[in-house]
């Protein structure tokens, strides 16, 4: 997955990245196989700080990235992902998720585990306003989020409940 990183670091070939490349940059941090001294994802960019150097990479133009952590007990307050720092509550469990837009079609319906960090990241269709379903055996949950370059992509508020 991450051969186009051997002998040179994310920040040296960013500039080069295909959307692919991209997205597996972002995974591989959130999932903790990269390490820097900090790595946040806004709706426009992600954000490496390395040696005291923040770098900005932009997000792909067409796509927006949303971390998501399903919780049952335990939380916490977040807008922007941070890729190295956040911890969800539920690691390496599975969901189905069902995102649907506005017109009611579907966006978005499989089945995602929760990685290291507790996290199910999505790339979604950019500008927006969806509604995530997200389903573990008898426990749901379902939240609308929106997906502009000012929307938060941790979203942290989506408490499982019995159904």
């Amino acid at each position: 997955m991450m051969l186009f990183l051997v002998g040179c670091s994310p920040e040296a070939q960013h500039e080069s990245w295909t959307p692919e490349q991209f997205k597996n940059v972002v995974q591989a941090y959130g999932d903790r196989e990269l390490a820097s001294e900090a790595a946040s994802i806004t709706g426009e960019a992600l954000w490496i700080t390395e040696e005291g150097e923040q770098l900005e990479i932009p997000i792909p133009t067409d796509e927006f990235f949303v971390s998501i952590a399903p919780y049952r007990t335990v939380t916490h307050d977040c807008e922007i992902h941070s890729l190295t720092g956040c911890q969800g509550e539920l690691v390496h469990e599975t969901f189905t998720v069902t995102v649907i837009d506005e017109k009611g079609d579907i966006v978005n319906q499989d089945n995602y585990s929760t990685g290291v960090n507790g996290f199910i990241d999505l790339w979604l269709p950019r500008d927006q306003t969806l509604q995530v379903f997200i389903e573990s055996g008898e426990e749901r949950v379902e939240a609308e989020l929106t997906t502009y370059s000012d929307s938060p992509t941790c979203i942290t508020t989506m408490q499982l409940q019995k159904s």
